[in-house]
């Protein structure tokens, strides 16, 4: 039998290096952000990247929002709605724009 490969390595992160992940991964949300319309969007985005950071084993939407919100069902239900049904403008004026600026950065 063939050995398993790991696909990630292990890390040992100190907490300054955590703390400039969370500063880059809002500068990742920020870049992308005005793809999406609407503000209830950007607000989901924003809260599923947060979640699968989360030290936890399971990443589906239900436990990422149970760890960030507590027990709130229309919480699970909107970010459900917003991964299954959240559409964001990668052919339009929105995405040229941010394309344009982002290859002139």
């Amino acid at each position: 039998m063939r050995e398993t490969i790991a696909t990630a390595p292990a890390m040992a992160l100190t907490p300054q290096a955590i703390d400039n992940l969370v500063e880059e991964l809002r500068e990742y949300h920020t870049i992308y952000s005005p793809l999406f319309q609407r503000r209830e969007q950007r607000e989901g985005a924003a809260k599923y990247l947060h979640g699968l950071l989360l030290e936890m084993p399971r990443k589906s939407i239900e436990p990422m929002v149970l760890a960030l919100e507590g027990a709130n069902a229309q919480a699970v239900r909107t970010l459900q709605l917003f991964i299954s049904e959240g559409a964001c403008d990668v052919t339009g004026r929105r995405w040229t724009r941010l394309w344009g600026r982002t290859m002139a950065s």
